[in-house]
């Protein structure tokens, strides 16, 4: 062997040698982007990882769950889950490379109109809609729908001032009044899911309020309702990953 193929061959080894023992760590306190990189004479040098514009789409949290669990790619990875109420997180380094796996929360359209809706008054028609259509397999039975179909409106003259649910007086001269009013439950409970892509349902419980003399209604959640179900459907998706319990944050990963 001539001395250019032995200086050629030790390089060789000393590059093979530092790849070994190059080693990628993370220093308490630093910015989470920062890595610190080892080389083979023992010195720590700060890195930048390399945010990967590729991410990978996954369409519900079972399917998260698969891949942390390595049946949807190569390899082995150590994974950080960040979950929050809009889409799962799945973050992993490589070398000097972040990658990403990202499941979108959609919210469904049950859930979305307790949050933006239900504080805007209803015809009779409109709430038939809402609970056959929208509301559709969140009560336990179609009674109240069959209540509120065969409602009768009517005014009567007098000077009744007694206010109950479906009877109210006005100017203490007409009386307006809902024939079938009375079977109508002041609130229900609804079991609503709250993301189309995950088969979790919230039992949220909501007030019926009646209004004769406009001829509305209005389906209003209590106070604290929707956050308390919103919890306990991260509590549930969380749940996925028990396992992982020092790696899964509330929240998102920027």
């Amino acid at each position: 062997m001539d001395d250019l193929t032995s200086e050629v061959v030790e390089s060789i080894t000393v590059l093979a040698q530092a790849a070994v023992k190059t080693e990628i760590i993370k220093v308490d306190g630093e910015p989470d982007h920062i890595r610190w990189k080892i080389g083979p004479d023992g010195q720590a040098e700060a890195i930048e990882l390399h945010q990967s514009t590729a991410k990978i789409p996954l369409f519900n949290p079972g399917q998260a769950r698969r891949f942390v669990d390595g049946e949807l790619h190569d390899g082995e990875k150590n994974f950080r889950v960040f979950i929050s109420d809009q889409r799962i997180e799945l973050v992993y380094d490589i070398e000097e490379r972040r990658d990403m796996a990202i499941c979108d929360l959609k919210k469904s359209p049950p859930w979305d109109w307790l949050v933006t809706q239900s504080a805007r008054p209803m015809t009779q028609h409109d709430l038939v809609r809402l609970l056959r259509v929208t509301f559709r397999n969140c009560l336990d039975n179609d009674v109240l729908l069959k209540t509120v179909r065969a409602l009768k409106w009517q005014a009567a003259q007098g000077t009744d001032r007694d206010i109950r649910h479906g009877r109210e007086s006005l100017d203490r001269t007409i009386v307006a009044n809902v024939t079938g009013a009375e079977d109508i439950p002041e609130e229900i409970a609804l079991s609503v899911p709250v993301w189309e892509n995950f088969p979790f349902k919230a039992r949220i419980a909501c007030a019926i309020e009646v209004f004769p003399t406009e001829q509305q209604f209005k389906l209003t959640p209590y106070p604290i309702e929707l956050q308390r179900g919103l919890d306990d459907g991260l509590a549930a998706i969380f749940a996925l990953f028990e396992d992982f319990k020092s790696q899964v944050y509330l929240g998102r990963s920027v």
